[in-house]
């Protein structure tokens, strides 16, 4: 199924066939090291405690599944849609979670990644990119996000208690408002 995944990619979708893992339960597989996932289907998918360190997973539908306490170490989820996806106690060192550009020349449109109502409750994000993700209600409580770049990310109604926040860049980021007030302010983050 992979095989014919890669070759759907390839051939831009003349050939093969796209992968969907939706509802499927991954785990006895352990391991998806380094794998090419890019545009995958896999909603509801679980993939809790798997090894899947450098998996790239670009432009993919993730909505809703389980990657709690997986190696996501420098993942690639650039322009993927992870809507309340579960990504608790998670190892997403330097994962990128970046937008992803289609098109050439004067034809082209960026695709940002969805973190929306996500659950990343003590996730590591050290060095992550997040650029540009809407983490719209989504639960950093606990997470550590040191030196992660957060620039242009939209934060409104994060959940960031006990959040780590050193080093990040925060340059146009929209953080949490609580009754009108930031939930924070951007001097304490820098501190």
């Amino acid at each position: 199924l992979i095989e014919q995944h890669r070759i759907w990619v390839e051939s831009a979708g003349q050939a093969g066939r796209q992968l969907d893992l939706s509802d499927y339960d991954l785990r006895e597989l352990s391991t998806l090291k380094k794998e090419r996932l890019t545009a995958i289907k896999a909603r509801r998918a679980k993939f809790f405690g798997m090894n899947l360190y450098k998996i790239q997973l670009q432009s993919a539908h993730l909505e809703e599944s389980d990657f709690r306490r997986c190696d996501l170490e420098e993942a690639d989820f650039r322009g993927s849609s992870m809507v309340k996806a579960k990504l608790s106690h998670a190892n997403l060192r330097g994962a990128n979670f970046s937008g992803l550009k289609f098109g050439t020349g004067s034809v082209q449109r960026m695709a940002h990644c969805n973190l929306t109502t996500a659950e990343l409750r003590y996730a590591d994000l050290t060095d992550a990119n997040l650029k540009n993700v809407s983490l719209r209600n989504a639960d950093l409580s606990f997470a550590n996000l040191t030196g992660a770049d957060l620039r242009d990310a939209d934060l409104t109604g994060a959940i960031l208690e006990g959040a780590i926040l050193d080093d990040i860049r925060s340059e146009g980021a929209n953080f949490p408002v609580i009754a009108g007030q930031r939930a924070f302010s951007l001097e304490t983050l820098k501190e």
